[in-house]
């Protein structure tokens, strides 16, 4: 608007400025038309031309500042001008002063109007000079002079004045405020352009009748329309104003409160405040005026020093109280008087006078009986001015919560002190350590017993092992007694259905107390006790008891709670019988076990009498080793070297099985062997093979038909003639090798085992002669090495490895190869299990002792 009222005065200024010019050129144009009307009417339709062109031209709109300087500039040139060729007349040059003082119309800033000023004082100048001092100079001279600082006084003038109006239009049109002005008939001459940011419209649809007709929704007519300035009529220049609600564009509604103000007897002014926030909150306040007086919840607004303005029925109906008491009460020294609350409630209200922000508390408060109640209630502040000026409490009755809660946190507390008791329980190794963990975790229980005991049934010997003690004490005394179990056939009796409650033990005849209530009771101070039965599988195993000092009517709840520490006792009795149980069992197991392992120590003394010792391969060899692991204790393969006039026989036989059927089978084969050499004097390997199997078929063939086990013997025989130089060898699946000038030599064995094949009682065997030359090896051995399994793949060490192993090793002494292939085994088989016996036997012949 500012810019407009600008733009519409440069252009007056230039309209008249360009008059008499503009008249002089159309008049010399003319010359021969003698109607001044004619020019006058053609400088009219130059103006209008001008002034359209100014309107529809959006650039002339854009650059108009520029344009006007430019056109004001050139209008003073061509005043000059005329100034000049009139030879400074008066009737000329009285127009510069009002140039100059019109100067800063268009330039509006002191750096613009400076130079042109100074452009005009020169000009001046100039035109004076140029005509000499006279009267008309002087006059000249002045009338500008005085217009300069005139100039400057209007500039700083205009500058305030726009300023001012910038100022109007910047607040009238972005504030939250709508401005509309209205004719005498109703219709909307004016609005504020912030009604597209606040409604949506454009100021096109709000002008004239579109005012209303937003109003409305709909077309107004103009019975309607008067009717709206009559209205605005009446509440013009009143200072309470009114409310109206209006529907923006968007259809959402908006409240604005106006007020208007007339300007002279027909124009009227309505400036509109939007209060749509203000007016759902009175909505929404209402509507919790109404929920405050129907609801039960407590509902108070605390004015200025906490003090009570207003209460609702629901307050009332809670605490007793009547208005009278209530209303202007200070709250901190009435309603919270006589509680702890009134700390948390100072401080709960600073909370909301510092955040100003809603905060919660519970609270104990009393009612006007005398009884205390718990109230959750929340504290809102209501805010003005950015400070709280009242506060609205709510809350609500949670005393029934707040007992449920304890309640919980009873239960709770009480299953942490069962799970507690249950985890020491079963890690209890007796009654008495039973009975311990009870003693010191009642105190936890929340139960006032001064003391417990329990009693468990032996009904095989009549007895019945009573634990007793005092749980109050600082240190627990605890009496253990073997009391005889008629005094407790009464108890008994009633315990097999239920449990057995003595409220008032101090008022119970004499004559009616067992011996056991007189002793575990009465004699120690109990009034009332609680017997419950320990069952297990229905079976009864004892009773668990709580005694007080005084009389005790024990609740549902307490009976209860005590069934369930009585079920823990009963798992934890249970268990502790299952390990004594176990316990005789495992000591009986442990010395069966002893009695086995010392009869299976003592068989494999036995048997190792019947192995040489590396003493006894002294003897016969020059250098010898034996590697002998048996993979139980008792070995099913053997090893057996004798000396006869004529030779020594070195046998290794591997019998079927190992352990104690191995071991036993390997003493009948030692015990033929005995027979062949000693007592039928055999003096070849093969015939020692055949009279072998015969025996063997013989002693187990009825055995091997019942049981369907076939018992066999793998055996290698090597005969070492003394004076003949020869070795002599004959086996069954155990080959013989020989290492000989650092070459190894196998000799293969029959591949029949000795005792297998019952239809071949009567077989010959192969039988190799070897001549022993000086350095000779000779290495025999079962099947246990070969057969390990082991290394990273899981798999035997084979015939193949050994023979290797044995190549390596045949420049060392026997002890240093026996070191060698026990290592090696050892690392072969690692975690892995042992498969089978193993001997190996390795002698070195030198030269044969005579």
């Amino acid at each position: 608007m500012t810019n407009q009222l600008v733009l519409a005065s440069q252009f007056l200024l230039l309209s008249l400025a360009v008059f008499h010019p503009v008249a002089g050129l159309l008049y010399e144009y003319f010359s021969d038309v003698n109607d001044p009307f004619l020019i006058r009417l053609l400088f009219s339709v130059y103006c209008l031309l001008a002034l359209l062109l100014i309107i529809v031209s959006r650039k002339v709109r854009r650059h108009h500042w520029r344009i006007s300087r430019i056109t004001f500039a050139l209008l003073s040139l061509q005043t000059f001008y005329l100034t000049w060729i009139n030879e400074i007349n008066p009737a000329y040059f009285a127009t510069i002063p009002i140039i100059v003082v019109s100067a800063p119309i268009f330039f509006t800033r002191y750096r613009l109007l400076v130079p042109f000023l100074s452009f005009i004082v020169l000009l001046t100048i100039v035109s004076g000079s140029y005509y000499g001092i006279n009267e008309d100079t002087i006059f000249f001279f002045l009338l500008v002079g005085l217009s300069l600082p005139v100039s400057f006084f209007n500039l700083f003038l205009f500058r305030r004045i726009i300023k001012k109006l910038q100022f109007s239009d910047y607040v009238l049109n972005n504030i939250d405020a709508l401005v509309l002005a209205s004719d005498a008939s109703g219709e909307v001459t004016f609005v504020s352009k912030n009604v597209n940011r606040i409604l949506g419209y454009s100021r096109q649809e709000i002008l004239n009748r579109g005012w209303w007709d937003v109003r409305m929704q709909r077309k107004v007519t103009d019975e309607e329309l008067t009717h709206f300035r009559d209205h605005i009529n009446e509440r013009a220049d009143r200072e309470d104003g009114y409310d109206s609600m209006v529907v923006t564009k968007e259809g959402s509604e908006k409240w604005f409160h106006w007020k208007v103000v007339s300007l002279g007897k027909k124009s009227k002014v309505g400036v509109g405040q939007e209060i749509t926030r203000k007016k759902n909150a009175e909505n929404e306040l209402k509507k919790l005026s109404l929920i405050a007086r129907e609801t039960d919840n407590i509902v108070l607004l605390l004015g200025e020093g906490n003090t009570i303005e207003w209460v609702n029925p629901g307050f009332l109906k809670v605490t007793l109280y009547d208005e009278t008491d209530v209303l202007g009460a200070d709250t901190s020294s009435f309603f919270f008087e006589q509680s702890d609350s009134p700390e948390i409630f100072h401080s709960t209200i600073h909370a909301v006078y510092e955040d100003r922000c809603m905060h919660y508390a519970e609270l104990r408060l009393k009612k006007k009986s005398g009884e205390e109640f718990w109230a959750n209630i929340s504290f809102t502040p209501i805010l003005e001015e950015g400070r709280v000026a009242r506060i609205i409490c709510i809350g609500r009755d949670s005393t029934k919560t707040k007992e449920a809660e304890a309640q919980i946190r009873l239960y709770s507390e009480r299953l942490r002190t069962l799970h507690k008791l249950d985890q020491k329980l079963l890690k209890a190794d007796s009654l008495n350590d039973i009975f311990n963990e009870i003693i010191i975790n009642v105190k936890g229980f929340g139960l006032p017993c001064n003391r417990v005991s329990i009693a468990i049934y032996e009904f095989d010997e009549e007895f019945v092992n009573v634990i007793s003690g005092d749980p109050q004490g600082s240190v627990a005394e605890i009496i253990m007694d073997k009391l005889p179990i008629g005094d407790f056939k009464r108890s008994i009796h009633i315990l097999k259905s239920a449990e057995f409650i003595v409220n008032d033990l101090d008022n119970a005849n004499e004559s009616e107390l067992t011996p056991s209530q007189k002793y575990l009771y009465k004699d120690h101070g109990v009034g009332g006790y609680i017997s419950l039965p320990i069952r297990y599988n229905k079976e009864l195993v004892g009773s668990l008891n709580f005694g007080s000092t005084s009389a005790v009517d024990f609740d549902a709840e307490t009976i209860d709670f005590l069934k369930e520490i009585t079920s823990d006792v009963a798992l934890a009795v249970y268990q502790f019988r299952l390990k004594e149980a176990i316990r005789v069992k495992n000591a009986k197991l442990e010395q069966r076990n002893k009695d086995i392992t010392d009869s299976i120590n003592y068989a494999r003394r036995i048997q190792n009498t019947f192995l040489p010792s590396p003493q006894d391969l002294e003897e016969y060899f020059d250098d010898s080793l034996v590697l002998f692991k048996p993979k139980d204790k008792l070995s099913g393969d053997f090893y057996w070297v004798e000396e006869t006039p004529d030779a020594v026989w070195v046998v290794v036989a591997d019998c079927t099985g190992h352990g104690i059927p191995g071991a036993l089978v390997s003493l009948v084969g030692t015990n033929i062997l005995n027979q062949a050499i000693y007592e039928k004097k055999m003096q070849t390997p093969d015939e020692v093979l055949a009279y072998l199997n015969l025996k063997v078929i013989r002693t187990f063939s009825s055995q091997n038909k019942e049981n369907g086990v076939n018992d066999a013997m793998d055996i290698g025989i090597c005969c070492i003639r003394k004076n003949e130089g020869i070795l002599l060898y004959a086996g069954v699946l155990n080959d013989l090798y020989l290492v000989r000038n650092g070459e190894l030599q196998s000799f293969k064995s029959s591949r029949y085992p000795i005792g297998l094949k019952p239809e071949r009682v009567f077989m010959d065997f192969e039988m190799h002669h070897i001549s022993v030359q000086p350095d000779d090896q000779f290495y025999m051995l079962s099947d246990g090495f070969t057969d390990q399994f082991g290394g990273e793949q899981n798999k035997k060490f084979g015939k193949r490895s050994l023979k290797r192993l044995i190549l390596e090793i045949q420049d060392y002494p026997m002890p240093e190869q026996l070191r060698i292939l026990q290592n090696t085994f050892d690392l072969w088989k690692k975690d892995h299990e042992q498969t089978d016996d193993v001997v190996l036997l390795g002698f070195k012949i030198k030269q044969i002792k005579k």
